[in-house]
């Protein structure tokens, strides 16, 4: 299940299906990474990075997996040989070496120590819900989503994208909600707030495993603090933080779902995978549902 939700509007994708997205991916498949190469990146299959099929499918939600193949190098590792280099240098020439000198030295230790550092993998899930018009990222790094959004957009042309720009809106509507300690729809407090000065924005406060309606919490909001960043729980199904920049983070099945999920019964990791997927997939489409017309993006 994603752990964390950023979120872009799906503006066309005009005849995009199942074939043709695993069709035009596969064009960015991850490569292997070069000796010389610091990083590697390109979609791998949902099923696990030794198998087939780079799109899984229920209905019109599709289901991909971006893959980051990264040189390891530990900062102590590359330091110890650059001092060893810059030393040699020194005798050599019989004085330090300059800046610009340093810098080349430094670019040549990467280049010598590079095919012999491991290779660190990851791999970060999306889905392109194209009925309710979302892609999802399940990563908490804005540049790593804009990543993966980028690619995506690159690979297949018919898709266009919007993030959305409406930090304001979501700071009054969450510092509200404390104030009234009231919260529209299946939406109810959690159990943690971040908070800024509306004058100082380098001001903030954090809030973790607090009564969001206790007096202490009203009290920073009346002395001008804003909410950017709060717990809430929605319904009995999912608990998440979240974020002005319209994301979800520290995403949690509750009960009802977990029980939900645990009573499907599959014989293989393909229909694990399919049965989680399509569950999921729903009741994420039935909160941003929820979330988007309560802050009104996209606007209608």
């Amino acid at each position: 299940m994603f752990k964390s939700l950023r979120i872009y509007q799906i503006t066309t994708a005009d005849g995009v299906t199942a074939e043709s997205l695993a069709e035009q991916l596969s064009a960015n498949a991850l490569p292997p990474c070069g000796r010389l190469e610091p990083k590697a990146t390109g979609w791998v299959s949902p099923y696990g990075r030794d198998k087939e099929g780079l799109v899984h499918s229920v209905g019109n939600c599709h289901l991909v997996r971006y893959g980051i193949d990264e040189k390891v190098l530990p900062t102590s590792v590359i330091r110890g040989a650059l001092t060893e280099r810059v030393s040699e240098a020194e005798g050599r020439l019989g004085r330090p070496p300059g800046r610009r000198e340093k810098l080349r030295m430094k670019d040549e230790v990467m280049m010598d120590l590079l095919p012999r550092a491991f290779v660190k993998p990851r791999d970060i899930d999306a889905y392109l819900d194209l009925e309710a018009g979302w892609l999802v990222v399940d990563c908490a790094s804005s540049k790593l989503a804009d990543e993966v959004a980028s690619l995506l957009r690159m690979n297949v042309p018919a898709i266009r994208l919007n993030a959305a720009d409406i930090s304001n809106r979501i700071c009054t509507y969450l510092t509200q909600w404390l104030k009234t300690g009231e919260c529209p729809g299946d939406l109810h407090l959690g159990e943690e707030v971040d908070l800024r000065d509306e004058r100082d924005e380098s001001a903030t406060i954090r809030c973790r495993r607090q009564d969001l309606e206790s007096r202490e919490i009203r009290q920073h909001v009346s002395t001008g603090m804003q909410a950017f960043r709060m717990g809430l729980r929605w319904g009995d199904r999912l608990a998440f933080t979240l974020s002005d920049e319209f994301t979800l983070l520290r995403v949690k099945a509750l009960d009802y779902l977990v029980s939900q999920l645990s009573d499907i019964a599959t014989e293989s990791d393909v229909e694990e995978l399919d049965a989680e997927f399509a569950m999921t997939s729903l009741e994420f489409r039935a909160l941003l549902e929820e979330l988007s017309g309560i802050f009104n993006w996209p606007e209608a």
